[in-house]
């Protein structure tokens, strides 16, 4: 159950990643208009939220073990990493947008 939570986590950060990625170029080289980048830009931002819950899960999960049985507790920190890095950086940015207001 452990490993399901941990490679769904890292998945998600992958999906997050690639969508973020896709909006940035496709908006670039003019293969997405502005709504669909942005639109592709918030679902990343909440895809990445979704990785960082799951992969902080699996790190809490496997922090119970013993020490011998902690494989993956790398790759459910990057996951966990990433997840909140892409979920923090445009959270961050529309906060900062509504204190200007």
């Amino acid at each position: 159950m452990n490993a399901i939570i941990r490679i769904a986590g890292c998945g998600l950060a992958a999906v997050a990643v690639l969508m973020l990625l896709c909006a940035a170029f496709g908006y670039r080289t003019g293969l997405v208009g502005l709504q669909t980048a942005f639109l592709l830009l918030r679902w990343g931002a909440y895809l990445g939220g979704a990785a960082a819950v799951l992969s902080l899960l699996a790190v809490v999960l496997m922090l119970a073990r013993l020490p011998g049985e902690r494989q993956g507790l790398a790759r459910a920190g990057l996951g966990l990493l990433f997840g909140a890095a892409l979920f923090g950086l445009p959270a961050s940015q529309s906060y900062v947008r509504e204190l200007a207001k």
